[in-house]
């Protein structure tokens, strides 16, 4: 990190006109919002143009393995008045598995961890409240093993059932129709007992 008072006193303003961010991607089938690439970008990116500054993020390390991918971003925060600017790095983890083959497919990995490097890192940077924080996390690993205990399905086979249903050409209303013939309203509600019936009845959709 460096630079002058000028420079941090820009970066203040910033700080100052950020709101808590909005969340407006929607998982349907799931039934959770989260934030996107653009909630987080976009109004930090508008707030240091406005402040005279730029914001730019770069890849200094990346590998892939079998469906797995790990990076390390760099985001800078510069003022084209001076030159000085400010870093933040982060890492970023993601993987891409084929749910039907049970084979790791690799080919959004990549862009799926350097999405999650570069919003933790804005993040960071910035000081934003954040939904991914280690507590809320554990909270959400604690309910989902709850869950498990209480014969409800796993986000494992949450995901593949999602997976299933997405080869099966069924949109979100048909998927929920499906569901709702079982008697639940979302995924997250579903059995153990019930779950094998339900992946074959969508296997049988795409018969």
């Amino acid at each position: 990190m460096s630079g002058s008072a000028k420079l941090y006193q820009k970066f203040f303003a910033v700080q100052q006109q950020l709101k808590p961010l909005e969340k407006s991607g929607k998982n349907d089938f799931h039934k959770y919002s989260y934030t996107t690439a653009s909630d987080v970008l976009e109004p930090v990116r508008e707030a240091c143009n406005a402040n005279g500054l730029i914001l730019y993020a770069s890849v200094t390390d990346s590998r892939v393995d079998r469906g797995q991918a790990w990076v390390n971003v760099k985001l800078t925060c510069a003022d084209p008045e001076t030159g000085e600017s400010i870093e933040c790095h982060a890492a970023g983890y993601a993987e891409d598995w084929s749910y039907k083959d049970n084979k790791p497919t690799g080919d959004k990995a990549v862009y799926k961890a350097e999405t999650g490097a570069i919003k933790y890192a804005v993040r960071l940077m910035f000081c934003l409240p954040s939904e991914d924080d280690p507590e809320k996390s554990q909270n959400k690993l604690y309910a989902i093993s709850d869950r498990s205990n209480n014969g409800v399905i796993s986000q494992a086979q949450r995901k593949r059932l999602f997976a299933l249903i997405q080869q099966a050409g069924l949109g979100n209303d048909e998927a929920k129709r499906l569901l709702s013939s079982w008697g639940y309203s979302s995924s997250a509600e579903i059995k153990r007992p019930d779950y094998d019936a339900i992946c074959n009845a969508v296997i049988a959709v795409k018969q």
